[in-house]
């Protein structure tokens, strides 16, 4: 067995072992992120996916994008093929940038190398979840989800605009004008509802199973059984269960904002393992992937600290 067969196999074996052995605990586990996938992530993300899918079969993108084009380009230094996989990261949440990025590349519309250092910028939460579930529903409060939006909105802002991703098409593609989008093949509704149901079922099954092992840590001892701890450690592995937990320590909310923002930043490993099942057409480069997630997440912290501040959520 290779030295990277192992690991797994271990993982898997103290998978299927806490399911079998604590099964009070494995089960509703399993039934709450089965739930929260049909009730959240189902509804909210196929109508995307499915419209990149479409959108792209058809060579929208270009047309809808092109008036703004130039502008985009001056502001944040990019060209418009980034645009929509950038639109579509930042308004339907993950991993529909990563989705979006993935078919570019493929479509050959954006070159490997740009696309490994857009794909950080590409990522963060959709608006809808941050003010409807996490602020309103979670912590009962709508500033906090608009703090929270804007917390990881600026930086991924600033990065674009101080550290661009240097976008050269005429020598990633070898053309001597401007690149050229080929020609749309077309895509049908079934197609694109297909291509979409399989991203949601991996991430279905991403959402039920990261969050066992975060309470197998628990359960072995491993961990204290602290409020706090429980959250930051499931806000870790899974995205949503994380904000939940994190909402109900009744922390103070120049405390607890900041934090959420950082992990929201992240997204979790169930979140980065569906970005990496939709990335079939390059893999992104982990050290400065890592790298710049990191920084996000200091940023998205110190964001959302300052804003407490001006909106005295304290």
């Amino acid at each position: 067995m290779s030295r990277f067969s192992l690991p797994a196999a271990t993982c898997v074996l103290l998978l299927m072992g806490y399911v079998l052995f604590f099964p009070d605990h494995a089960m509703p586990l399993l039934q709450n992120g089965l739930l929260l996938w049909f009730q959240t992530v189902v509804p909210s993300l196929l109508p995307f996916l499915t419209g990149i899918q479409l959108l792209y079969g058809f060579g929208a993108p270009q047309a809808l994008f092109a008036p703004v084009a130039r502008l985009l380009r001056q502001v944040l230094r990019l060209p418009e093929e980034a645009i929509f996989p950038l639109l579509m990261g930042w308004m339907a949440g993950f991993p529909t940038g990563a989705a979006a990025l993935n078919l570019a590349v493929s479509q050959k519309r954006l070159s490997p190398a740009f696309a490994r250092r857009l794909l950080p910028l590409c990522q963060m939460p959709s608006p809808a979840f941050l003010l409807a579930t996490v602020g309103e529903g979670f912590f009962g409060n709508p500033k906090i989800g608009q703090v929270l939006l804007f917390s990881l909105l600026l930086p991924n802002l600033a990065f674009l605009i101080v550290f661009p991703p240097g976008y050269q098409p005429l020598h990633a593609f070898g053309h001597s004008s401007t690149l050229r989008y080929p020609k749309p093949s077309g895509c049908s509704l079934s197609e694109a509802i297909e291509k979409a149901a399989s991203t949601l079922l991996v991430a279905g099954g991403c959402m039920m199973l990261l969050p066992l092992f975060a309470d197998l840590l628990f359960t072995l001892g491993i961990l204290p059984k602290q409020p706090l701890i429980r959250a930051v450690v499931f806000g870790l592995f899974e995205m949503t269960m994380g904000q939940s937990a994190l909402a109900s320590c009744a922390l103070p909310l120049s405390f607890a904002v900041p934090l959420a923002a950082a992990l929201l930043a992240f997204g979790g490993l169930s979140v980065q393992m569906q970005i990496s099942a939709v990335l079939t057409a390059f893999r992104p480069s982990l050290p400065s992937y890592g790298l710049v997630t990191a920084l996000r997440m200091t940023l998205s912290a110190a964001t959302a600290a300052l804003l407490c501040q001006i909106f005295f959520l304290t």
